[in-house]
């Protein structure tokens, strides 16, 4: 039994240097840990360190974080850990201790002795020892009057410094572990007039905890980074304290709760708002939680002391148990749920504690009881409870799903190998076709790879993505796995697949024992070299193993066949090389014999029968194996994942191309980087995919710009079967996607009804598509026709640009421009509506006079006003009205459409005549007649013009306000005209422009310079065309024949040089539309001979030739003089020309629009109140009127236009354009 006499200091220090009840075992254990090595995540890793030594170093950050909730005005707390010696610093800058000589402690030690001391030496003693006479309990860390002594004891030295009234305190204690006692040396107290701190030092017995001394450097790493957490773990407490926590001078910035829970779980599902809880005595607990499948997780910072669980937690989860079995009893009363198997949670709070239970403090025992007054709010605990029951839907799938998919659908996708045993394959190809070619190649024999132990597996296309069907979960384990939904194993495709390879769906396949229950030990992806194949099918795939079974991804058993894409034969057809990648072929093209013939081999079944054997001989080493990256799952985010926001930015930068040491290591090492995969072959992929679906600055998608260079490169005026003018754009320019999307491209570029093309390039014959569908309604492609807008292609696209405009190439063959430069900016001058990878297109399109008039100004380096930027809309082919709205003071612009409303005997009728110009008539028809309980009939009429008549039932007109609000909500007469301006710009890249002005300066600085380009090329050429003029009109003048008559060709190329004659490259002269600029400078400096001299006949020596060439050498001097001013013009080359050029541009499609109105209704409105017009006259030959009707609508209540007259030659009327009043049109 212990004595009754008090405890020496002695005691004590002997008692808790040999007992493990207050410190926590002494030796170095091995345990899981949970370390903060960065600012950002919290890993769990098994290390082995003392208990002791970190409660000790725990005890030290408890005093300090006491401090603040003895409200001591602190605001900042120091932790420090010298990296080499493995000293502990503590400091913080609240109120010192007082350092009065202490009556109470020397009468009981018989000595006297200073407050400072008797806390840090003397166990048992100090303010949170003292019995709490509410009996409520107290708010702080401190309990037993133990805590710091440990620190004291357990280390070689302890020092300490403390600042109260205008003093400094330092002493410093010895442990001497011989003698079981305190070498304690007197105290020095010293002025000082800085602010108040208090800090601790102290070397702790490294060498009793089990470590060298000082530690060693892996130690070391360990130590910080265990606390570093503990830290992080005060920021988090304090956050809303402010008060600055560093560790070794690094700052921890917080939120909270939030911000621990997210460093526990960083890829876990998105954390609940934070509970806040509060008693009546002001004590609170913040409770952040997520729910997700796996083990409970729960960690805890009550005030200042973390702990692992506590009756503060069970609080919780009761509340939700007792919700759960509530929500229950009605659905699955045999299923009993227990949150706790579905939550991660995380509390911090500061609360009255009567008693701690111990001095670890890892466990917050008290009463439940004692948290009555924290209450939850039942619609939290009710949304949290139903989130548990979809999870363990997951867990009950998980558990029970089994593949669905039956046998014959298996095997029409797939041929299994004979024997199924040791060494295995699977060929996963994307089609039948590559699933032929295989076959063939496995048939063909010369390699390991045979039907007896190789599979195949035809995707049959594009599979699905499999991203937007994930569902997260966490493991046993804890980690963040993904779970495909019931309809995956169900998929004709993917469900197929997981049966060809027994995938067990409860297996994580983290052994090799578990992989080898796989059917197949080596997976071979057989995918099109083309960006469909290798970019998008081939990534859905790896996306399927890396999301569902990453371990499979892991074991690196997934491999892409690399086949080869150019095939380089001679004559006789025999193959001289073959590559796999183009920067390989471009190496070593200028080695290629002259008779070689280059084949493009994009996909598989491209391959012929006669290479089959190659192929096979050399399989094995054309296989890359995919190996995961360090951002291989925020790539496969990126790219396929549901957030688009992310993957929107990186679409709009260029794709970096494989590096020549990227090339070597598929070549050689055979193997790449998933993340580079991605980022090459996918993203190229999704850019080329959104270069498709949305225009360049020219206006056209590539599909579109193939067939409008085919028609103008044909001067295809005359109406060709649209079916025939597909064919021939598929072969003369290459297009690998299909008639139907090329005939569909025509068909469009030919509509010209309101909402389609305001300046179409081609124009239909035949029955293209009406309004009402807009355009689906057209006929068969083998039925209509097309034929080029002559004029206004030429006005747009001018022939002399093409010599300048960057050629592209398709297969090694030049096929059509990359872009064109139109004269005026086309985006902004048609409507444009697409979507495509996170981007979307919306753009209405501008007045084209407007238009016109800032480009002459930006011509003439005029100022550019804010009214000029705000390019009025264009109301071409429009009725109906704008509408503004302001909401949270943004004004919006919407379209309205109109009707009347009539009575046709005893029934309302609504008759449609106009509708936003985006609204399909058809889609509006087919909403109205779903709605039974209003509408009696539809009669739509549209065909370009819009005519539909609604019927009411009888009374329906009075329901119409309640349950839409408005008649025109009702006919869907508005649209909210919200612009997305997007564009492929001039570097095949995305891009955001901000107004439709950036685009019209855009396409104005690309015009700028391509105007000064034409004027360089043509001058060049037009010099080398004045020397050779020159040179032959010296020539005949000379009788030159005469001298080199039955000369040899050496004599007469002597007898030419030294009569001054200069040596031609005529041919490049001839064919300089073949080449660039910077081609033709090169080339006309090579292979300059006289051929042109020898080629004169003697029928060109005539005077009548020697007069037209003089005349010719006349106008070439002239166009020169012409050129030359041109390049010095202000303010920029070719500015007159291209005014003239928007002139007639204007003019043109002014004239096109005017004669395609005909004798229809024109009708002006702004607002509902109708203009008065006293006097309105025409003067108009009454041969030739473009109007049959005119009627006028305007803003102000009477109209400026008191008279309004107009005039007008015998030929055509002048009164295309009529304003009146303000107008944003």
């Amino acid at each position: 039994m212990a004595s009754a006499d008090i405890f020496t200091i002695e005691n004590d220090i002997k008692f808790n240097l040999h007992r493990t009840a207050n410190s926590g075992v002494f030796e170095r254990v091995h345990k899981k840990y949970a370390i903060k090595s960065n600012l950002k995540d919290v890993y769990k890793t098994v290390l082995e360190h003392s208990p002791c030594l970190l409660k000790c170093i725990d005890e030290g950050i408890v005093n300090a974080s006491d401090q603040i909730l003895k409200k001591n005005k602190v605001t900042e707390i120091n932790v420090n850990i010298d990296q080499i010696s493995g000293i502990i610093t503590i400091r913080n800058n609240g109120k010192g201790i007082p350092h009065k000589v202490h009556k109470d402690g020397s009468k009981f030690l018989d000595r006297k002795i200073r407050t400072p001391e008797l806390i840090f030496t003397n166990f048992r003693c100090g303010s949170n020892l003292d019995d709490d006479e509410s009996g409520k309990g107290r708010d702080t860390g401190g309990c037993n009057g133990i805590g710091i002594k440990l620190a004291v004891i357990h280390s070689d030295w302890f020092r300490l410094e403390t600042v109260s009234k205008k003093d400094v305190y330092k002493q410093k204690f010895e442990m001497n572990l011989s003698k079981m006692e305190l070498d304690i040396e007197p105290p020095t107290i010293e002025p000082y007039e800085d602010e108040s701190y208090t800090q601790i030092e102290f070397l702790p017995h490294y060498k009793r905890f089990g470590y060298s001394n000082p530690p060693s450097k892996n130690d070391m790493i360990d130590l910080i980074d265990i606390l570093r957490y503990r830290v992080y773990h005060l920021a988090i407490f304090l956050h809303n304290k402010k008060v600055v926590v560093t560790f070794n001078g690094e700052e921890f910035k917080t939120e909270g709760v939030k911000s621990l829970i997210d460093s526990i779980e960083p890829d876990g599902p998105e954390t609940y708002p934070i509970i806040k809880t509060k008693s009546d005595s002001k004590e609170y607990i913040d409770y952040a939680i997520k729910v997700r499948t796996g083990k409970f997780i729960t960690t805890s910072i009550v005030n200042g002391v973390v702990v692992s669980d506590g009756t503060h937690i069970t609080h919780l989860t009761r509340a939700i148990n007792i919700k759960l079995k509530e929500l229950q009893k009605d659905k699955d009363k045999d299923k009993k749920l227990d949150c706790k198997n579905y939550l991660c949670v995380v509390a911090t709070g500061n609360i009255l504690i009567k008693n701690w239970g111990n001095q670890s403090k890892d466990k917050l025992e008290m009463r439940e009881t004692d948290f009555k007054d924290f209450t939850f709010k039942d619609s939290v605990i009710t949304k949290i409870s139903k989130e548990i029951m979809e999870k363990s839907k997951v867990v009950d799938l998980k558990k029970a799903i089994k593949p669905k998919v039956d046998k014959k659908a298996i095997y029409d996708k797939y041929t299994a190998a004979k024997k199924l045993k040791g060494d295995t394959t699977l060929f996963i190809a994307e089609g039948d076709s590559a699933m032929l070619l295989l076959k063939r190649i496995l048939a063909k024999g010369g390699s390991k790879y045979t039907s007896d132990n190789t599979g195949i597996f035809s995707l049959g296309g594009v599979p699905s993505n499999i991203a937007k069907g994930i569902t997260e979960d966490v493991d046993e384990e804890g980690d963040t796995v993904e779970l495909a939904s019931e309809k995956f194993y169900e998929s004709k495709v993917f469900g197929a697949l997981v049966q060809c390879l027994k995938i067990d769906p409860t297996k994580t396949y983290k052994t090799k024992e578990e992989l080898k229950s796989l059917s197949y030990n080596k997976i071979v992806i057989c995918v099109d070299a083309d960006l469909d194949g290798i970019g998008n099918i081939c990534s859905l795939v790896l996306q399927v193993f890396y999301r569902l079974w990453p371990n499979i991804f892991k074991h690196g058993i997934l491999n892409i066949w690399n086949s080869p894409i150019l095939r380089v034969t001679n004559n006789s057809g025999k193959v001289l090389k073959e590559f796999k990648f183009e920067q390989e072929f471009k190496k070593w093209q200028p080695k290629m014999p002259k008779d070689a013939k280059i084949a493009y081999i994009k996909g598989l079944a491209g391959h012929d029968d006669k290479y089959i054997k190659s192929m096979s001989e050399r399989f094995d080493s054309d296989l890359v194996k995919i190996k995961s990256g360090k951002d291989t799952k925020s790539q496969f985010e990126v790219y396929f994942g549901k957030d688009s926001s992310s993957r929107k930015e990186v679409l709009a930068t260029p794709v970096v191309d494989f590096s020549v040491e990227e090339i070597y290591q598929m070549n050689n090492e055979q193997y790449l980087l998933c993340d580079r995969h991605l980022d090459k072959n996918t993203k190229e992929f999704q850019i080329y995919a959104m270069q498709r679906t949305l225009p360049g600055l020219d206006n056209l998608t590539p599909v579109r710009r193939k067939c409008f260079t085919s028609f103008y490169k044909h001067n295809q005026t005359s109406p060709m079967k649209v079916f025939q003018a597909g064919g021939r754009v598929a072969f003369e320019y290459l297009y690998h996607h299909g008639d139907a999307s090329i005939q569909g491209a025509i068909i469009k570029m030919t509509h010209k009804f309101p909402g389609s093309n305001m300046i179409p390039l081609l124009i239909g014959d035949g029955q293209l598509g009406s309004r009402n569908r807009k355009g689906k309604d057209a006929g068969e492609a083998r039925y209509v026709g097309a034929s080029l807008n002559k004029k206004i292609a030429e006005a747009m696209f001018r022939k002399d640009d093409f010599p300048i405009l960057l050629k592209s190439f398709s297969d090694g063959i030049e096929v059509e421009p990359k872009y064109y430069i139109p004269t005026l900016p086309l985006p902004i001058l048609e409507f444009q509506k697409s979507v495509s990878y996170a981007w979307s297109l919306n753009v209405y399109p501008r007045d084209i006079k407007a238009v016109c008039d800032v480009l002459k100004k930006l011509c003439k380096d005029e100022e550019i006003t804010e009214k000029d930027k705000n390019l009025p809309l264009s109301k071409e082919h429009f009725k109906g009205k704008l509408k503004f709205k302001t909401v949270e003071e943004v004004e919006k612009v919407y379209m309205k459409g109109k009707y009347e409303q009539l009575k046709e005997g005893k029934t309302d009728v609504f008759h449609i005549t106009e509708l936003p110009l985006t609204v399909t008539p058809k889609a509006v028809e087919l909403a109205l007649i779903a709605d039974e309980d209003i509408v009696s009939d539809i009669f739509n009429h549209t065909t370009d013009e819009v005519s539909i008549k609604v019927e009411l039932k009888p009374g329906a007109i009075d329901k119409i306000p309640k349950k839409y609000g408005s008649i025109d909500k009702f006919l869907r007469l508005e649209c909210y005209m919200k612009e997305h301006i997007n564009f492929i710009n001039e570097h095949g890249i995305i891009e955001q422009f901000d107004t439709a002005y950036k685009v019209l300066k855009r396409c104005f600085d690309l015009n700028k310079n391509k105007y000064k380009l034409k004027i360089d090329r043509e001058l060049l050429l037009l010099i080398y065309k004045i020397v050779l003029e020159q040179n032959v009109i010296k020539f005949i003048e000379c009788d030159e024949i005469e001298k080199i008559k039955k000369k040899e060709d050496a004599e007469i190329n002597k007898i030419l040089d030294e009569d001054k004659f200069d040596r031609i490259n005529s041919t490049i002269l001839n064919t300089e539309s073949k080449y660039t600029t910077d081609e033709l400078i090169e080339k006309l400096e090579l292979n300059k001979k006289f051929d042109y001299l020898m080629s004169i006949r003697v029928s060109d020596v005539t005077k009548q030739e020697l007069d037209k060439r003089n005349k010719h050498l006349e106008e070439m001097l002239k166009r020169q003089k012409q050129l030359e001013e041109q390049l010095k013009e202000k303010p920029f080359a070719g500015s007159k020309q291209y005014m003239d050029d928007i002139d007639n541009a204007y003019n043109i499609v002014h004239a096109f629009n005017t004669a395609n109105k005909g004798n229809k209704k024109i009708s002006f409105e702004i607002d509902s109140t109708k203009a008065d017009c006293d006097l309105l006259s025409f003067k108009i030959d009454s041969t030739k009127a473009n109007c049959n009707s005119l009627s006028f609508e305007n803003y102000s209540i009477k109209a400026d236009c008191d008279s309004l007259s107009f005039e007008n030659d015998s030929t055509k009327a002048d009164c295309d354009l009529l304003s009146s009043g303000k107008s944003l049109w």
